[in-house]
């Protein structure tokens, strides 16, 4: 699965995809990102 290789880019952690707002989420850093298609 794709999301298993991503990895927040501040701390190096595991990032969660909500599907309802599009984001992956980082709860170690408390960020999200915005996910868009290519």
């Amino acid at each position: 699965k794709m999301l298993e290789l991503l990895v927040c880019p501040i701390t190096g952690g595991n990032l969660s995809f909500n599907r309802k707002t599009q984001e992956l989420i980082s709860l170690k850093a408390k960020l999200a990102y915005l996910s868009k298609k290519a």
